[in-house]
């Protein structure tokens, strides 16, 4: 555990920690993981997608058809995190 928050918080970017999260939850069963922030989140929108931060270890061809066609606005994923907190997998 200590090991673990030495190398967080000793990164140089914000890959360098996507990567290290992406391994870590590897370990926990987690495969494919999408993480999303925006400032600009309403009741009905989640703002322009270039305003957006988005992280993930899907195929770039997956995420550019998920997002810029709009299937994200959709995706039970997308919702589920939208309404909750925390972790949960797809199983």
């Amino acid at each position: 555990m200590v090991a673990d928050l030495s190398q967080i918080t000793n990164v140089h970017s914000d890959q360098e920690l996507w990567r290290l999260h992406v391994d870590r939850m590897a370990r926990y069963g987690f495969d494919r993981l999408l993480y999303g922030y925006t400032r600009y989140r309403t009741r009905t929108s989640l703002g322009d997608l270039e305003d957006m931060v988005l992280f993930s270890n899907h195929t770039r061809a997956d995420m550019d058809g998920f997002m810029q066609q709009g299937h994200y606005q959709q995706g039970p994923m997308v919702r589920w995190a939208l309404e909750n907190d925390g972790a949960y997998s797809w199983r």
